[in-house]
């Protein structure tokens, strides 16, 4: 029922330890649809004359244990009306309630709620007092600073907003991805292409606003002193340019989703070793239990450090195509 491959995966439920969570199946009724169709060759369900036959009580009762077995520790998103799953990582209708999808919803009602605490810190009579205030202040002027004024320069204000949104949401989804039971939304591609488009549309409404229609030509051509025999050659260069132009933004949310993606399958590719020794007598269990434990530390380690520094590089290269786009070649 379940891959550890997917685990790194977007999917349709939340893994707790099993303990914690068992499911009580009393009857095939009660399991979720979409598990009897993609389970049901476990029943041993046979059609005879267009018929299906019933599972057998003895088939009845080995299914219903190994679905309470298999499913515990297996919290299920509930799905709206209409919704139809086809496993636990894939649905058959195109909108489904996933896993990433929650923890983004939770980020972003997050983000909400310390902003709002956040101003109201920053309008109260004296500076903000405190460790939190102080440290999500110094990271916003950081940001505002070194990242969005130093890239874009002048109307930088206007796109701050933006770049504090982006930033502070691939940290945060960033970080969700190093607690337990949790998940990394910036390891799903569908996230970061939807942040690079948003970066995409501030660069077309922000090279619009600053020229007008004209940076259409413009902003993609440098001005070029050529001769007028030449100047088919500026043809070639806006197709170039404007071609560049989607393919560095595909980049940027490619290279989000690699660099997350790329560190929880280390990570799972150690944790394999240990249990393939745990499996295996003619491994040492205890050296690779030691080493398993030690190497998944210092790459959690990492994992912290890596999560920060693509928040701040994903900001670094908007406000850079964003600064590209408002001023002149």
């Amino acid at each position: 029922m379940a891959s550890d491959l997917l685990h790194i995966k977007d999917s349709y439920y939340f893994e707790v330890p099993k303990f914690l969570w068992k499911p009580n199946y009393q009857s095939l009724d009660d399991v979720p649809e979409f598990l009897l169709e993609l389970h049901k060759d476990d029943f041993h369900l046979t059609k005879e004359g267009g018929v299906t036959k019933a599972p057998t009580e003895a088939e009845t009762e080995h299914a219903l244990h190994e679905f309470n077995t298999q499913m515990a520790g297996k919290i299920l998103i509930p799905q709206p009306p209409g919704v139809k799953l086809k496993s636990l990582y894939r649905s058959e209708t195109p909108f489904a309630f996933s896993k990433f999808m929650v923890l983004e919803l939770a980020v972003a009602i997050f983000m909400i709620l310390l902003f709002r605490w956040m101003a109201k810190k920053v309008n109260s009579d004296g500076p903000p007092k405190g460790r939190l205030p102080n440290l999500v202040e110094s990271v916003m002027q950081f940001v505002r600073v070194d990242i969005v004024k130093a890239n874009i320069h002048h109307g930088a204000s206007k796109f701050l907003p933006l770049i504090w949104t982006i930033f502070f949401f691939v940290l945060f989804c960033d970080l969700l991805g190093l607690v337990p039971w949790m998940g990394t939304a910036t390891a799903a591609l569908s996230c970061t292409l939807a942040l690079a488009f948003a970066v995409l549309v501030a660069v077309f409404t922000g090279g619009l606003q600053e020229f007008g229609p004209k940076w259409l030509w413009s902003g993609f051509v440098p001005t070029m002193d050529l001769h007028w025999t030449l100047s088919p050659l500026k043809v070639f260069i806006f197709l170039i340019e404007v071609l560049g132009m989607f393919i560095k933004h595909a980049v940027l949310a490619l290279r989000l989703f690699a660099n997350m993606a790329a560190g929880h399958l280390v990570l799972l590719a150690i944790l394999g070793l240990v249990i393939t020794a745990a499996k295996d007598p003619n491994i040492p269990y205890g050296i690779a239990a030691f080493s398993g434990v030690i190497g998944t530390t210092v790459l959690s380690l990492l994992e912290l450090f890596v999560a920060v520094l693509q928040a701040y590089i994903f900001a670094l290269l908007a406000s850079l195509f964003i600064g590209s786009a408002v001023h002149e070649h």
